[in-house]
Parts: structure tokens; sequence; C-alpha cells
């Protein structure tokens, strides 16, 4: 369907952008590349449940869709992402809320606030498990385009 095809389209694109073109521009330990990982890696997983439940609520899905969507979403680091809202609103408006900030110590650390809100992970792990996400995620939809591999190779593109 070319109105999912366009949203997939665009998150594959910023997976691709987060995970292999802002390390190069970043320092591996900055916060800037680790917020901006977990905000496209929770992005992509959030929207592409909502598109999951919009083709089955609509019955738009055949089984070859709804396995890429099981395949997609159904692991525990997706399920995982989709859950951390709280993580995601702090580290999207870099500030916490007032219910946040009812759950952390005055002296918090940045690092501290992220593995409090990160349940139970440390930052390493966290890193790690967005790492994961954004290549498995990736290949997926690679794989559904036929995108696998190097595509731009003379006679593969048309």
């Amino acid at each position: 369907r070319m109105d999912f095809s366009a949203g997939l389209i665009l998150i594959l694109a910023n997976l691709n952008f987060a995970h292999y073109i802002l390390p190069g521009l970043l320092p591996p330990d900055s916060h800037a590349l680790f917020r901006m990982k977990f905000i496209t890696a929770f992005h992509a997983n959030t929207n592409m449940s909502l598109m999951q439940g919009r083709l089955m609520a609509n019955k738009l899905g055949d089984n070859k869709i709804e396995e890429f969507f099981r395949k997609a979403l159904g692991n525990s680091d997706s399920r995982w992402l989709r859950k951390q809202k709280r993580l995601r609103n702090l580290l999207t408006h870099y500030l916490p809320d007032e219910q946040i900030v009812s759950d952390l110590q005055v002296d918090t650390t940045r690092v501290g606030a992220i593995e409090r809100f990160g349940g139970g992970l440390s930052l390493d792990e966290i890193d790690a498990l967005l790492n994961r996400n954004m290549v498995h995620l990736s290949g997926l939809i690679e794989s559904g385009f036929n995108l696998a591999g190097d595509p731009f190779w003379i006679g593969k593109i048309s």
C-alpha cells in the first residue's frame, strides 16, 4: 500500500540516519547522540505500531503484512521501547515534567535520570538495545522493499 509504504520509507531514512550518519557527526558518548537514537527508535516503533493497528482495524493486511509487523514489533526490544513514554518525554523535552521530578533525587544526574526511567537498564544497555532495534527494523524494512545488500549496482534499479 502506497500510503503505508511512504511512511515506512520515512522511518527507514530516519533509522539509517540515526544509526549510520549521526555517529560520524557526534562524539560516541554524547548525550545528543543517545537522545537522537532513542527518540528515533521510540518513534519508529510507535509509528509502526500505529500503522499495524490501522491496517488490522481496517482489514487491509494480509498474512505477509501481518508477519512483517509481527517480526518488527514482536521482539522484546521493540516492546520495551514502546513502554518508555516517560523516558521519551524526558529526552524530548530536556527537562522532566512535575511527575518525573517527584520521582528523582535532587542531585540526580542526567545519566541517573535516564537509568531511573529506563526500566532498570543502564545507559550502556539502553544504547545497545537502541542499536539492535534500529538495525533490526531497518533490515526488515529494507528486505520488504527488496533493498537488501547494495541495490544501486547497475541493473538492480531501473
